[in-house]
């Protein structure tokens, strides 16, 4: 799958050009989902059974560590999808 993701990536910047607006849409999504994270999802939560409410509080603090890490990008795969402008003519 890893040697996939340059050819996809370039792919989303490719249809980020697209005259169909909506397919412009779903790639720019794309890009910054995969780029800044999806937005957060509030739950809430129901839970039964014998869970502990320390068990319950690390579950939430290893959630809100992972929310802020860095996505770790090779720098050697990262393609540059920034679209350029077409040349006036």
């Amino acid at each position: 799958m890893r040697e996939l993701s340059p050819r996809a990536v370039e792919r989303l910047g490719e249809l980020l050009g697209s005259a169909d607006e909506r397919i412009r849409l779903e790639a720019a999504k794309a890009i910054l989902d995969r780029h800044l994270g999806r937005p957060a999802i509030q739950a809430d939560l129901t839970v039964r059974g014998d869970a502990s409410a320390d068990h319950l509080q690390a579950l939430i603090e290893v959630a809100r560590k992972r929310r802020a890490e860095p996505i770790d990008l090779d720098e050697r795969n990262v393609l540059d999808v920034t679209p350029s402008q077409a040349d006036p003519k």
